[in-house]
């Protein structure tokens, strides 16, 4: 089941990956890249995304870390 979303997403993952670089791709479900971004050396174990601006519907979220990579599906409600 997609994760249910409003006005923002937080991406987490284990703190022994942290300081390694982490990338994410949002796309709709048609495929299409909505969101995307980087950060190198990342300190943190969670980032927080704004999706206020999205459509309702589903997405799905890549998140790449080093050689680690997961996708989550979530569905937007506003």
């Amino acid at each position: 089941n997609p994760y249910p979303a409003e006005s923002y997403v937080r991406l987490s993952y284990r703190s022994d990956m942290i300081y390694q670089e982490v990338a994410w791709t949002f796309t709709d479900n048609s495929g299409k890249v909505v969101l995307q971004g980087r950060r190198k050396n990342a300190t943190d174990s969670s980032e927080t995304l704004d999706i206020e601006s999205f459509a309702p519907g589903i997405y799905f979220a890549r998140l790449r870390i080093g050689q680690v990579e997961a996708v989550r599906k979530f569905v937007v409600q506003h």
